[in-house]
């Protein structure tokens, strides 16, 4: 007669290991679970129109304010 092993419940880290193991999938099949949209102001849009950075910008826009 064979006996039966019981059966004892994932441990924290491996629960975690196949939470991060399903996340990696998921990912690679590209399943996102929000997507999020950033609304762009007139000033960054103006600033990307002439391809200038963040730190150019704020450096044109001191040497004028000051």
């Amino acid at each position: 007669m064979t006996t039966l092993k019981p059966i004892k419940a994932p441990s924290f880290s491996d629960a975690l290991g196949l939470k991060l193991l399903e996340s990696v999938r998921q990912m690679k099949a590209r399943n996102f679970a929000r997507v999020t949209e950033v609304a762009v102001s007139e000033v960054i849009e103006a600033r990307q129109s002439i391809s200038m950075s963040q730190l150019e910008s704020a450096r044109a826009t001191k040497r004028r304010t000051v």
